[in-house]
């Protein structure tokens, strides 16, 4: 077995920087995995013995139970898979490793991303080829929405559908989750405007009955934000 040699730190240069995204990018809606970030790692970038070091910083808008995991991915390779259920703000480092082979892999386990210390689960390993273009990706994934609030009433006016709903707590251009109503052209996700403290406005289509009859319950959807991630290669 060689050991390469560790020198001082001072006067080291820095990691290389292989990509980065400092745009906030946000997902909401619908239950579809969706990537935020993704890069092309070329083949050949790690040989034998690199490894991949990447740091994002995500936040959701609400802190309930309401299911959402994020996910850093290297090809067929999930290096990290976090829940942000009851979770604002989540920043971890997800690493993986070449070993001594271009098509083997060691990385820590999925869930345990978040911080450096101890797991009772195993390390993760793959069998990613890195001799040829390989796709880094951070994706998030949304449950649909369970926290819930009654709807007392919709009324419609043209394509104007308005919902009381009292201390609801959504915010204009949220999407949200509307179900129970008799009339199914009430039903379903919608991007709301117009909103108070009570009440806020959806459009639907056709000519449903107004009001809207039926036990009403609307849900807020989530959004997850990936804020920013670099990446880097270590060799």
């Amino acid at each position: 077995m060689s050991v390469r040699a560790i020198t001082k730190r001072t006067g080291l240069p820095a990691p290389p920087l292989f990509a980065f995204q400092h745009t906030a990018v946000s997902h909401t809606g619908n239950t579809t995995e969706t990537a935020l970030f993704s890069v092309t790692i070329p083949g050949g970038t790690l040989g034998k013995n690199g490894t991949l070091r990447v740091n994002p910083l995500w936040s959701a808008s609400a802190n309930n139970a309401n299911g959402k995991s994020i996910y850093v991915k290297y090809g067929t390779a999930t290096i990290t898979g976090l829940p942000m259920a009851n979770i604002l703000s989540y920043q971890h480092i997800a690493m993986i490793s070449n070993r001594n082979a271009e098509n083997s892999q060691v990385f820590g386990t999925q869930g345990g991303g978040a911080l450096y210390g101890g797991s009772t689960q195993a390390h993760q390993t793959a069998a990613v080829d890195t001799s040829v273009d390989q796709t880094l990706s951070c994706t998030c994934e949304l449950g649909t929405p369970t926290v819930t609030v009654s709807v007392t009433g919709i009324t419609r006016t043209g394509q104007t559908a308005t919902a009381t709903a009292t201390a609801h707590g959504y915010a204009n251009g949220q999407s949200v989750l509307m179900a129970g109503a008799t009339q199914t052209e009430y039903n379903g996700t919608f991007v709301i405007s117009n909103v108070t403290a009570n009440t806020f406005d959806y459009t639907v289509t056709g000519s449903p009955v107004t009001p809207a009859t039926g036990t009403i319950t609307a849900a807020g959807w989530n959004t997850v934000t990936l804020e920013r991630v670099f990446v880097e290669v270590l060799s």
